[in-house]
């Protein structure tokens, strides 16, 4: 496959949900990033992974092998 990079005229960021990360309390729940309060826009449970400044572009499409 032929193609080129290319920079990005704008920066994409790559996201990832949290896990629960909580700690267990004494009855044995946990409490932490999930439960009240979720969704209010405070962006807890979303952590950026990577931050991509290039893409490929290939001139044509890929033949199919098999």
């Amino acid at each position: 496959m032929v193609g080129e990079v290319r920079r990005l005229e704008r920066a994409v960021g790559v996201l990832r949900r949290r896990e629960d990360k909580g700690v267990a309390g004494l009855d044995g729940e946990k409490e932490g990033l999930s439960g009240e309060g979720e969704g209010e826009g405070e962006g807890e449970g979303v952590e950026v992974v990577e931050i991509v400044h290039w893409k490929v572009l290939f001139g044509g499409r890929a033949e199919i092998v098999g």
